[in-house]
């Protein structure tokens, strides 16, 4: 890597963290919707050296999510001998923030291993770095920001794997660990299993029995890896997911419901929100100007017409598939973006109407996405007017977050 390059790329991870710590300092405590029951299940991790189970004393709806997250953060509390009030909270909110330049690096390092180019993989990594509602999650008490980590390990796993045509069975079995490691930190990462399994399926080059070895593999690694926990949920709440268990606290979430067109509209514009102008994440007590409405309409109408532009196969949808099916690598890419919001529209139109932030998973592979789609002077400028916009809506941001009164009594 020249030296230009990555004096860019650790100045992008350097400008990324200096954003996160402003948001963790400009953010009250408990603002977040769910950071207080994400900061419930830290403490119990810390106090009662276990698992919760829905309904305990301590517990709120997010007691029957994995350990992932919280086993780690409840052992640094446990370990600090800073007991279980405000100054555990800051220590967990400053200690993950690390995890933001490492997925500037992760994601940097995934484009670059593409192919994308030098100016695709910092602008990738750029997009990461100054996305308001990933530094938003990654400056706050949740797990989805670790959950994007680690789901961007196995895509960067799973490239070096699928640029290869040898068989690589521990390759292969060391990817189905790493997606019950993030099956474990946040349930939606299960996206992650068929859309690596589909990407086996399709790929060309590699013998049938070989591919059905390394499908064999990451799904015995994942289930090995995470399927005590789903074993554990139907024996504690009856369902997979312990969704069942949430309703014994008196919290219910019904599924959504597309039946009209201002239903759409509504679901469409809560997704443009999250990806622009986050301001849902913190209850709404913030309202966005008409202009920063307007910016996000705009931007997400020109993403769109970019990435149809770049990628829809206008030589027909065959030649689309088989262009893919010989660079399963990129196939990747579009199996997990694809599986993501699979799972996703399937979990909130079957069972709950659960936060469009959870597409999240793959903001990575979406930067990648939509970085390499700048091919030309046109596709340049969009992905630039992102970036500045992202960097225009974080000051926006920080600015009325620190106006906001204090909102400890969510927490403390």
């Amino acid at each position: 890597m020249r030296r230009t390059t990555m004096t860019l790329v650790l100045a992008t991870a350097s400008v990324g963290t200096a954003l996160a710590l402003l948001f963790a300092w400009a953010t009250p405590p408990g603002q977040p919707y769910d950071e207080p029951a994400h900061w419930a299940n830290v403490l119990f991790y810390a106090v009662n050296h276990r698992m919760p189970v829905l309904g305990e004393t301590g517990t709120q709806y997010e007691a029957q999510m994995g350990p992932g997250y919280y086993a780690p953060s409840g052992l640094l509390v446990d370990l600090s001998g800073l007991g279980t009030g405000t100054a555990a909270f800051w220590l967990i909110r400053l200690a993950w923030i690390v995890l933001v330049p490492l997925l500037v690096l992760l994601t940097m390092r995934a484009a670059r291993v593409l192919g994308t180019g030098r100016r695709a993989s910092i602008s990738a990594a750029m997009l990461v770095a100054a996305n308001p509602l990933m530094l938003a999650m990654g400056s706050t008490i949740q797990n989805d920001y670790l959950a994007m980590v680690v789901a961007t390990v196995g895509v960067l796993l799973g490239i070096h794997l699928f640029q290869s045509r040898e068989p690589l069975l521990r390759g292969h079995f060391a990817l189905g660990v790493v997606v019950g490691l993030a099956i474990l930190v946040k349930v939606v990462a299960v996206a992650l299993l068929p859309a690596i399994l589909i990407t086996q399926v399709l790929r060309s080059g590699v013998a049938t029995r070989v591919r059905a070895a390394q499908m064999l593999a990451t799904t015995l690694a994942a289930a090995a890896t995470s399927g005590w926990w789903f074993v554990r949920n139907l024996v504690l709440y009856g369902d997979l997911t312990g969704d069942q268990g949430i309703g014994s606290l008196g919290v219910g979430f019904p599924p959504m419901r597309l039946s009209s067109i201002e239903d759409v509209m509504t679901w469409v514009g809560s997704i443009v929100s999250y990806l622009f102008v986050p301001v849902e994440y913190y209850r709404n007590v913030i309202d966005a100007p008409p202009a920063l409405e307007v910016l996000a309409i705009v931007l997400a109408a020109g993403v769109l017409a970019l990435l149809v532009r770049a990628y829809v196969p206008w030589r027909g949808v065959r030649g689309g598939i088989g262009r893919w099916r010989t660079n399963p690598d990129r196939l990747l890419l579009v199996c997990v973006l694809s599986m993501t919001a699979l799972a996703y529209l399937v979990y909130a139109l079957a069972v709950a109407w659960i936060a469009a932030r959870l597409l999240f998973l793959a903001a990575p592979v979406a930067a990648i996405v939509l970085a390499a789609a700048g091919r030309d002077r046109i596709g340049r400028a969009v992905v630039n007017a992102v970036i500045v916009s992202f960097l225009l809506v974080d000051v926006w941001l920080l600015i009325n977050l620190a106006a906001l009164p204090p909102a400890e009594y969510w927490i403390f």
